[in-house]
């Protein structure tokens, strides 16, 4: 019997090692992870448009939620909500996005959120501690660090009438 409860402790100090090593928070993304451009303004069915490209500069696969537009008004910009659907852009990729110019305001530009979402394998040692009867305290943060999405904002320069 006692070889059991050994056995079962030794097994569950290795797994707590183990999240302690591989559970390293992940790098938060940088300023210059995301690059917003405007590219242009295009005529859609007889709608001005702005035309912008959303790229990835890094060598990882980001998330980021669908593009928001601001409006300046009285030389000030709105709050942002950066919440929401999310897509995948992978590394050094780049998409295209065609939005309608919005009425009224100063000027105006895109802005979105965006973020790295962790590793399968820290995800997958993130559930495996959430399973654990033995969850030790000086884990708890690091796990919670390790499985979160980090979200920044990017946005476009300022589009001028």
């Amino acid at each position: 019997m006692l070889g059991i409860v050994g056995l079962v402790a030794t097994g569950t100090a290795v797994v707590m090692i183990s999240f302690a090593v591989l559970l390293r928070p992940a790098r938060p993304p940088g300023a210059s992870d995301v690059s917003i451009t405007f590219l242009g303004y295009t005529n859609t069915a007889g709608i001005s448009s702005g035309v912008f490209a959303i790229s990835n500069i890094t060598s990882f696969r980001l998330v980021y939620t669908r593009p928001k537009v601001q409006v300046k008004m009285n030389g000030s910009w709105p709050r942002a909500d950066l919440t929401g659907e999310a897509s995948n852009l992978d590394a050094q990729e780049q998409v295209v996005i065609i939005l309608p110019k919005p009425e009224g305001g100063d000027s105006w530009r895109l802005m979105i959120g965006y973020g790295r979402r962790p590793s399968p394998i820290v995800g997958a040692l993130a559930r495996l501690y959430r399973r654990s009867p033995i969850r030790p305290a000086f884990l708890q943060q690091r796990i919670n660090e390790a499985s979160a999405v980090l979200i920044r904002s990017a946005q476009s320069n300022e589009v001028k009438e």
